[in-house]
């Protein structure tokens, strides 16, 4: 699990001494395998401006760009093609040191001289995205000459790598992390701020909620998300979750249990039941009977064979809160 430490800081304090603080965590149970400096190479990166693309001679997967990123154009070679005249990049000129040891020099392909780079979001340690460049367009305070760490407002960062064991789920989480900590120096957790609801209608109006296996579920919160626009995650959130190990771009509705509210299924919401019973999301009769055999092998003493605990996680993994449907206008259901 990454823990970047600027998040970390958020919630509770920390002492000064990388070191000590390591030291810690692993007294607390919770192993730190690996220490990573982070926003480290980026200090050269500058924003550029595409004034000009052309095709090159024989060559069908390069492009010749030409930006401006300071006082005078700069002529560049680029394989990418997301982008167009107009757009604003990452510029790495020469002598620039990117993450991870990658010096740029000047290279010359296909006849024509490459006076720098062109950046994709990975190649600068920002995100995953390597599809092409990262576009930069639309960034409050955009413009050509700027350094890149200036306009994201990008930090130096330490990022420990933690491996909690699997009986403490409850330090799975930047929160869970804060709580050890905070009872070990004794101060107070910090609570960040929340954004409350900004409409007077109660989800009551749009969706019902019931648990019908409280064994299995201890609470099931259902909230309405309406007028939401989809797109990309603003920058400084995409590096913030990419330091945490975590994509910023996953597939529509994930990771967690969604339903679009036009679905025509009805309005109630369940939890999952020990007799496989309240939709696609419950865990089979056969695995409920295994989780029950679990808990008496438990009790008793005794043992179970690997099949049945291999059915038993796969109970606990079915466990997680999920809705069977949810949110229907107009239609109402028990």
């Amino acid at each position: 699990m990454k823990i970047p430490l600027s998040w970390l800081a958020e919630l509770v304090d920390l002492p000064s001494e990388i070191e000590q603080l390591v030291s810690i965590l692993d007294d607390l149970g919770l192993v730190v395998e690996g220490v990573d400096q982070v926003g480290d190479g980026l200090e050269s990166v500058i924003v550029a401006e595409v004034l000009e693309i052309h095709g090159i001679d024989g060559a069908d997967r390069i492009r010749r760009v030409v930006v401006q990123a300071g006082a005078e154009p700069v002529e560049i070679v680029c394989g990418a093609t997301n982008f167009e005249v107009g757009n604003f990049v990452p510029f790495a000129p020469v002598g620039s040191m990117l993450p991870g040891g990658f010096e740029i020099a000047q290279r010359k392909m296909k006849g024509v001289t490459s006076n720098g780079m062109l950046c994709s979001g990975r190649e600068l340690g920002l995100s995953d995205d390597q599809q092409g460049l990262m576009i930069l367009d639309g960034i409050a305070g955009v413009a050509h000459g700027r350094f890149l760490t200036e306009l994201l407002r990008i930090t130096r960062d330490i990022v420990l790598d933690i491996s909690p064991e699997g009986n403490r789920p409850d330090a799975w989480s930047l929160e869970g992390i804060a709580r050890d900590l905070s009872a070990r120096f004794v101060v107070p957790v910090r609570q960040l701020a929340v954004s409350a609801p900004n409409v007077t209608t109660k989800t009551s109006s749009f969706a019902t909620a019931a648990v019908v296996g409280s064994e299995l579920c201890g609470a099931l919160t259902v909230g309405v998300i309406r007028r939401i626009t989809v797109g990309p995650s603003p920058l400084w959130l995409q590096e913030r979750l990419t330091r945490a190990g975590m994509r910023s771009v996953l597939p529509m509705w994930q990771p967690c249990h969604r339903t679009r509210p036009h679905t025509p299924v009805g309005r109630r919401c369940t939890s999952p039941s020990i007799t496989g019973s309240t939709g696609p999301h419950s865990a089979p009769r056969s695995t409920a009977r295994t989780k029950c055999a679990r808990i008496r092998a438990s009790q008793s003493g005794g043992a179970m064979p690997s099949s049945s605990m291999k059915a038993a996680r796969s109970l606990e993994h079915a466990a997680r809160p999920a809705f069977s449907a949810w949110i229907t206008p107009g239609v109402r259901t028990s």
